[in-house]
């Protein structure tokens, strides 16, 4: 009987240890704040639901020939405390002598925040994004990442950036090789802090 109750308290410590684990996980949670005030009140944090706009004008698929897309948007929905839905417009696409069409298949793509040290940046990761890009029949090619993780600088003019990011063939015949993704992308009032 000794020995039972002993299996059943050592049980009992283990699962109260674990316990005590789940808050230390937690702290590593990032918090999108719509102020610079730390830590972020609560009337302050965006709420799921909120969407926060990243737009650009210089973003690139750097390959032969480079294609420009002269505006782009990116939506973050927040679903969660630190994940988001991340929809992806690009229009006005262009080489240097040839419109194309760049597309976003399967958008909005799911993501997570993680918060670096106390703040106010971070970095946005999302996975299986993917690009379909044709140029006047001459490029005519899907590029991907299984996993972005784009920076982000935050602030009151808050940026994220893909700077060089390798893309991979996914489809297509005759595609350039190793294609890269650049550009910055602005957006308003969004710091990151850990949380919640």
């Amino acid at each position: 009987m000794n020995n039972l109750k002993r299996l059943i308290l050592l049980a009992a410590a283990a699962s109260a240890m674990a316990a005590l684990a789940v808050p230390a996980f937690a702290s590593a949670e990032a918090t999108e704040c719509k102020v610079s005030t730390v830590p972020c009140p609560e009337g302050s944090r965006y709420a799921t639901g909120e969407v926060v706009d990243f737009t650009s004008a210089d973003f690139r698929i750097i390959m032969t020939p480079t294609v420009f897309c002269d505006h782009v948007t990116i939506n973050l929905h927040w679903t969660g405390w630190w994940t988001f839905h991340k929809k992806v417009v690009l229009t006005d696409c262009h080489t240097d002598n040839s419109a194309c069409n760049v597309a976003a298949l399967g958008s909005p793509y799911k993501g997570e925040f993680d918060v670096t040290g106390s703040g106010p940046n971070g970095t946005a990761t999302t996975s299986g994004e993917e690009y379909f890009v044709n140029c006047a029949g001459f490029i005519n090619c899907t590029f991907g990442s299984a996993s972005l993780s784009l920076p982000i600088t935050g602030g009151a003019s808050a940026s994220m950036t893909a700077s060089n990011v390798a893309l991979s063939k996914i489809s297509g015949f005759l595609c350039p090789s190793s294609p890269k993704m650049s550009g910055t992308f602005k957006a308003s009032n969004l710091w990151i802090r850990p949380g919640p």
